[in-house]
């Protein structure tokens, strides 16, 4: 965001792009989640997982074109057996 130039590592686990003839028009990302907790942990563990995830969008947008609003984020606990959708921060 400040516009200096980072390099970092790291693979999306799930990347869903769906088209229309030969364009993107909408992208889901999904990252894999292994950690061991309860419900009343899961708010904590999702922020602490937004800014990867939300990093894992900014690369998808400039890939392919789509805007912010065209890619849907998500973190799949595997052991609460639940998806949470990254949503923008509330204004």
């Amino acid at each position: 965001d400040s516009g200096e130039e980072q390099l970092w590592t790291g693979s999306i686990d799930r990347l869903v792009l769906a088209r229309r003839g030969e364009d993107v028009v909408w992208a889901e990302v999904l990252d894999y989640k292994t950690d061991v907790l309860t419900e009343e942990q899961l708010a904590d563990r999702v922020e602490y997982y937004r800014p990867q995830i939300e990093t894992y969008g900014r690369v998808v947008a400039a890939q392919t074109g789509l805007a912010a609003s065209e890619i849907r984020l998500g973190v799949v606990f595997l052991e609460l057996g639940r998806v949470v959708e990254i949503l923008p921060p509330s204004e």
